[in-house]
This record gives structure tokens, C-alpha cells and sequence, in this order.
């Protein structure tokens, strides 16, 4: 999906530890990270800061 859309943002999701999961996905600044269990009012921030308006459709 990178190769064919860079600018992709990307929301993973995951109970692993933060520093393992960048280790593994690496440093992009279009890619954020939320730890399980996670509420809703963590994840509209999150989408706000890459720029994804969680009220509109896409």
C-alpha cells in the first residue's frame, strides 16, 4: 500500500508495545500508533493530526 499510495495515513492499532511496533513499521510521519484497549476520545485526536476528519465520509 506504501509503494502505491505514500502519502496513505495509517492508524495501527495494536496491544504490542509502541517502541517494538516502530521498530517494525519504522518512523513515518504519516503513520500513528494506539494502544489496546483504546476509547474513541484517544482515536479522534489521533485522526485529526493525520488530517482525516472522522465525520466525514470518505
Amino acid at each position: 500500500m506504501r509503494t502505491l499510495t505514500p502519502e496513505l495515513p495509517v492508524v495501527i492499532v495494536s496491544a504490542y508495545r509502541h517502541d517494538m511496533l516502530r521498530a517494525f513499521f519504522g518512523q513515518h510521519e504519516q503513520v500513528r500508533f494506539l494502544g489496546k484497549p483504546y476509547r474513541v476520545q484517544e482515536l479522534v485526536p489521533l485522526l485529526h493530526v493525520l488530517g482525516i476528519d472522522p465525520a466525514v465520509p470518505h
